[in-house]
């Protein structure tokens, strides 16, 4: 793992990402299941041991992701942001942009495509 890596950990139903910044810093965008609490949710740094909790983490691939430097100042551009929201900004849309410029979140995109698909025995 390197500055500038997009991270993931599994935390038991979905994976929570992050942007690896060195010195076992990560930064992230905590969020929470319960809507009422996403106002107090914000961009921050956490150690890697509190990011992992327990879980494996992994570096998340991207076919053509932007340089270090230009992922490290976007996640740091983040710090304090406010705005949270499980389906349209959440932990893996800020990670994913940090890391390649795309607001864009696979976990939500694949509950989507199975909701559309009428698929209603996933749970997520």
């Amino acid at each position: 793992m390197a500055k500038g890596d997009h991270l993931a950990v599994w935390r038991g139903t979905y994976l929570h990402h992050g942007i690896d910044i060195g010195l076992e810093l990560v930064i992230h965008f905590p969020g929470s299941y319960w809507p009422l609490e996403w106002a107090r949710q914000r961009v921050d740094i956490v150690s890697k041991a509190v990011f992992k909790d327990k879980g494996v983490m992994v570096v998340v691939p991207h076919l053509k992701p932007d340089p270090a430097r230009i992922v490290l100042a976007r996640a740091a551009s983040q710090l304090g942001r406010s705005g949270y929201h499980l389906k349209d900004s959440n932990c893996e849309h800020f990670a994913t942009w940090c890391a390649t410029g795309e607001w864009r979140s696979s976990q939500v995109d694949i509950v989507r495509s199975l909701l559309i698909a009428g698929t209603t025995s996933y749970i997520f």
